[in-house]
């Protein structure tokens, strides 16, 4: 399914107007280690944190001119764009044993606003 979905907004963003801005990855403390991938999505972004499994959550916080779109607690969230100033995309994750580890990007968006 999430092949599917990724497919599906790589086809979208290629007949949109968006520019992802390279992303800068920062770890937080933590004794987790978390790390994202985030890829162009028509008028946005589709992120992915690791590691992720059974037992793991997921909490996602969007800040600037982003939005969940839908919000999601797995390991999978959707971004949009509400104006070109993008934001910032942290996710922590919590780990089966208790431990915690965050990390944050920047979602530069640019296009027809």
């Amino acid at each position: 399914m999430h092949k599917r979905i990724v497919v599906s907004l790589f086809a979208l963003a290629a007949i949109g107007a968006l520019a992802l801005v390279p992303a800068q990855e920062s770890a937080a403390a933590g004794s987790l280690s978390v790390s994202m991938v985030c890829e162009p999505a028509f008028n946005g972004a589709f992120c992915e944190a690791y590691p992720f499994g059974s037992g793991f959550t997921y909490r996602w916080n969007l800040t600037g001119q982003l939005f969940a779109s839908p919000p999601s607690s797995s390991a999978f969230q959707a971004i949009g764009c509400w104006g070109p100033n993008g934001g910032a995309v942290t996710v922590t994750v919590t780990a089966p044993n208790g431990s915690t580890g965050s990390t944050t990007r920047f979602i530069g968006c640019t296009g027809a606003f």
